[in-house]
């Protein structure tokens, strides 16, 4: 009994060990990943839009996937309608074997305006993409043009009768965006939103959120998605 106790301690030990050292690499390699983002992130605070999509290009030409989805989170805050940064931001996922979210990024960049080589590159991207099928096994690039028709077709909601209609059409707000954007956050979404508001010149909405007319820069663009965010976290909490 006094073998089998010490065998089973000293088992328990050995995986105690190992757990330990599985935490500590873990640990490690997600402090890697912050403190990587964070010296990247800063890398680009005073960089042109050119700039931002060479080191762009050059994270991907190492399959530096990290570096290349930093840099595009850059280039879009710059310029959200930049067909390149886009493209970039769709080979990045492919690095990542993310066919969904790439097809999604390049389908966005074959909405803006594009030159000649732009488009052809789009188009053939696009093309090889209906081999991209979803876990229900449907095509990804089918879902997404689906999604950007009933994107197109919602309205304000003040144009809505029913509180039925409102939260119908919020429910299809939801699932197109998350199609057309695989990778978001809530916060993302939350910036989603206004940018529909905007879009479809949703003034009543945007007012609740401190919009006081005038043109919408980005720095009142930004001020909307951060009051929206904490009326969402206020509401959420009651």
């Amino acid at each position: 009994m006094s073998r089998l106790r010490t065998i089973t301690l000293a088992i328990l030990k050995y995986v105690g060990i190992v757990l330990l050292s599985v935490l500590i690499a873990l640990a490690g390699y997600i402090g890697y990943g912050l403190v990587y983002e964070y010296m990247h992130a800063d890398e680009t605070k005073a960089l042109s839009l050119s700039q931002i999509r060479q080191m762009e290009q050059d994270s991907i030409d190492k399959g530096d996937s990290l570096g290349a989805r930093i840099a595009s989170d850059k280039c879009l805050e710059l310029d959200e309608n930049d067909a390149d940064c886009w493209i970039l931001l769709g080979k990045a996922f492919y690095i990542e074997d993310d066919c969904a979210a790439a097809t999604a990024a390049i389908y966005r960049a074959s909405q803006l305006p594009l030159t000649s080589e732009q488009e052809s590159f789009v188009s053939t991207i696009l093309d090889a993409s209906k081999a991209c099928v979803n876990s229900a096994g449907t095509s990804v690039l089918e879902d997404i043009t689906k999604a950007q028709g009933l994107m197109d077709s919602l309205q304000c909601p003040s144009e809505y009768t029913t509180s039925e209609e409102i939260g119908n059409a919020l429910g299809d707000f939801a699932g197109a965006f998350s199609l057309l954007h695989p990778d978001a956050g809530a916060e993302d979404w939350i910036a989603g939103r206004i940018d529909f508001y905007i879009s479809h010149s949703c003034l009543d909405e945007l007012k609740k959120y401190g919009y006081a007319g005038g043109e919408i820069t980005q720095e009142v663009l930004a001020k909307l998605v951060k009051n929206m965010i904490a009326f969402v976290d206020k509401n959420s909490q009651e």
